[in-house]
């Protein structure tokens, strides 16, 4: 894995690139739950699996903050991001982590958003993700 990192005068943005068959969502939240556990001021929105009766294992977002649920789809990723910028604007944090780097251009720019705020930010990107990367970030 590598580290892609966009710095400027405004924000500070990494992502963690990744190829299969990582286990990306294991390593951020491990990453994450071990920094909230040193007593630093995590926010973000992470993958994990629920469990719905008669399905097995459905994927799930959840809201580091408020334990709250979103879908994995475009939408849910979209809502989760929004979460993000209202609960930032409240409160001071060190570190906002995405689980995956939005699908969704409109998305990617609303997190962006949370960096223009100052808002460090740590995602993960797929290797197919490189080129929107570059082009969203500007590097």
């Amino acid at each position: 894995m590598n580290i892609l990192n966009q710095s400027g005068g405004a924000y500070t943005m990494a992502a963690v690139l990744w190829r299969p068959p990582a286990a990306i969502d294991d390593l951020m939240a491990s990453f994450a739950l071990s920094l909230l556990n040193r007593g630093r001021r995590i926010r973000g929105v992470l993958a994990a699996a629920r469990w719905q009766t008669g399905y097995g294992t459905l994927p799930a977002l959840i809201d580091l903050d408020t334990c709250a649920m979103y879908g994995t789809d475009a939408r849910g990723e979209q809502e989760a991001v929004r979460c993000q910028l209202q609960g930032v604007a409240h409160d001071t944090v060190d570190l906002c982590v995405f689980h995956r780097f939005p699908s969704q251009v409109a998305t990617a720019a609303e997190l962006l958003r949370l960096a223009d705020i100052g808002v460090p930010i740590l995602t993960s990107l797929h290797q197919e993700q490189i080129e929107d990367w570059h082009l969203l970030t500007g590097t």
